[in-house]
């Protein structure tokens, strides 16, 4: 599996890859049903758009301090022993986020708690997925695995997020979280017969590994991680506009506000999937950089072109694809960078590491958007957001050189 790329069957010849993509398939479905449920949840019990940001912010900032998590996941001999403790862990608290909607005890102050409660617990699985990953298929192979796991377990997540939707018509976003739970308890259950090589390498104390993770950070002698950090927090602050737009959207300019939300949310997630199978198709190892850029100044027009389609149904539907097609490309490229460069024994941390400011970023730029849904409208926002995509693909180009030359 460490030599050249021979297509995505080769990938599913190796037991290992196959159950590690039927337990992320599993995760991520489930993660799309929390995601299209939260912040429908979040409104419907506050009736706030900011609050629905201050939700957002709150998982992703949680998010950002993965880094916490990251020595963790390089030292565990087996990282699948974090699946056997996260997702199940997960689902109990998604059981009780369901059952307190569902009864009308859910209040905002419980809804952060559980929302906080549950993005700590998704830290560890997520990126000990991750991990996994690299000790399962070669470096030839990475933009192949990832293009693969996000188009084909897409198929499942689109499940998932058609399955929120209608939840959230027939029973509410209470519906959802059960789903999520059950999709958690899937994932563990698959997690069983996924077989990843045991690190070998002698364990320091965990003060030293942490700080051994940020001076690998900031001491390789190109800086390429830390100029990627930084173009990856300007990229991602306005990345949760699109999900807030969607919610604002559909209760202000459609009929019917729950299940355009579903069908909006839902294409802009198909269009990830497609995006995401195409990037793993063209492989682009080599132009690193200059999809960054790229996609970053797509984004920036996609998402006006994609708020200006409103009120028409079948057009925001088609502008929400083709947003979610382009938006894929830049986090996913990341990862493969990332995976790809960075020695197996600090994976975990370098990872997490980057996404500190990925996270902090998304979480700041979710409560921005949420402050501009009090005073504009949606087309002003996007307009503000897509001006900003812009300018930042401009300012990498120029002043972050080595972020753009990336390859490997």
């Amino acid at each position: 599996m460490a030599g050249t790329p021979r297509g995505y069957r080769t990938l599913f010849a190796d037991r290992r890859f196959a159950f590690y993509f039927g337990t992320q398939t599993a995760g991520d479905a489930g993660y799309a049903v929390y995601a299209i449920a939260v912040v429908w949840l979040a409104l419907e019990v506050s009736g706030s758009l900011f609050v629905a940001s201050v939700v957002l912010a709150l998982e992703y900032g949680i998010y950002s301090l993965s880094f916490t998590a990251g020595p963790f996941v390089d030292r565990a001999r087996n990282p699948r022993t974090i699946l056997f403790i996260g997702y199940p862990a997960q689902g109990a608290l998604a059981l009780v986020l369901g059952t307190l909607a569902l009864t009308g005890h859910l209040g905002v102050p419980t809804l952060l708690v559980l929302v906080a409660a549950l993005s700590v617990l998704w830290n560890f699985t997520y990126w000990a997925t991750l991990a996994i990953l690299p000790r399962i298929v070669g470096q030839g192979q990475l933009f192949r695995a990832h293009g693969l796991t996000t188009a084909i377990s897409g198929v499942n997540q689109i499940i998932g997020y058609v399955a929120g939707a209608a939840l959230i018509l027939l029973v509410g976003p209470a519906g959802g979280m059960f789903l999520y739970a059950a999709l958690n308890f899937v994932a563990a259950l698959l997690a069983i017969g996924l077989v990843v090589p045991r690190s070998t390498r002698p364990q320091e104390p965990l003060a030293k590994e942490f700080w051994e993770g940020w001076r690998y950070f900031f001491s390789r002698p190109d800086r390429s991680l830390v100029e990627l950090s930084v173009f990856s927090a300007m990229e991602a602050f306005f990345a949760m506009a699109s999900v807030l737009l969607i919610a604002l959207l559909a209760r202000t300019e459609f009929a019917d506000p729950a299940g355009s939300y579903g069908l909006l949310f839902t294409s802009l997630a198909v269009g990830g999937i497609a995006g995401g199978l195409l990037l793993g198709h063209l492989n682009p190892r080599h132009r690193v950089g200059i999809l960054l850029v790229g996609v970053t100044a797509a984004e920036g027009l996609a998402i006006i072109l994609a708020t200006s389609a409103a009120p028409s149904l079948v057009l925001s539907a088609l502008a929400w694809f083709a947003l979610g097609f382009i938006q894929v490309g830049f986090f996913t490229t990341v990862l493969v960078y990332v995976q790809a460069t960075t020695p197996g024994p600090i994976l975990g941390r370098t990872m997490s590491n980057v996404y500190l400011f990925r996270g902090s970023s998304l979480a700041v730029g979710a409560l921005v958007v949420g402050a501009l849904g009090l005073v504009l409208p949606p087309v002003s926002i996007a307009l503000v957001v897509g001006a900003f995509l812009l300018t930042a693909a401009a300012l990498a180009a120029v002043a972050l050189p080595t972020a753009r030359r990336l390859s490997f």
